[in-house]
């Protein structure tokens, strides 16, 4: 697996549990000290269209081109990267900078009803919210963000429904 994690100034302990392919399963406590960042003005971000949550940017539509998602998210103070050109696809990030182009922060994109990290809204992904509520797969991380629609913290047959209202075409 993988991920990322958004470091605090001083020390920071993170426990990692890993299970060997004979099945033993240890923790590890690993400790991490970050300095004070580098010296500038610290930007600021906000957007009226995506909402900002803890390490990721929610409620982007599908088929969101690069230059309209940098359009819709407003960086005071500093510049915002994709490191990629096409469509934004769920799990794709977004680095902050500030002025004196010091990486200040990394969001992890979250598009609305892409569950397979395609950057659409297709009939698989209605598959695996499906697949995810009738317990023989289970959704998390992005993609469990990405399925719930309404944010109400879970998957649930309202997000389903909003599902296929997409794919109907009637909802936008």
């Amino acid at each position: 697996g993988g991920g990322k994690v958004k470091l605090k100034v001083g020390t920071n302990n993170f426990e990692i549990t890993v299970k060997s392919t004979s099945g033993q399963v240890k923790t590890y406590t690993i400790s991490i000290f970050r300095k004070n960042p580098p010296a500038g003005v610290d930007p600021k971000i906000n957007s009226s269209v995506y909402t900002l949550k803890d390490d990721k940017i929610l409620n982007v539509m599908p088929v969101t081109s690069k230059d309209v998602f940098v359009t819709n998210l407003n960086v005071e103070n500093g510049t915002a990267k994709l490191t990629h050109d096409g469509n934004i696809k769920n799990g794709d990030t977004v680095e902050i900078f500030d002025t004196k182009g010091n990486l200040r922060y990394t969001y992890k994109i979250v598009v609305s009803f892409d569950t397979n990290g395609d950057g659409k809204c297709t009939l698989v992904d209605l598959s695996l919210v499906k697949r995810h509520l009738l317990k023989s797969d289970e959704l998390t991380g992005d993609k469990f963000f990405a399925a719930d629609i309404n944010q109400d913290g879970k998957i649930s047959l309202s997000d389903l429904s909003l599902i296929k209202r997409r794919l109907l075409k009637l909802d936008s």
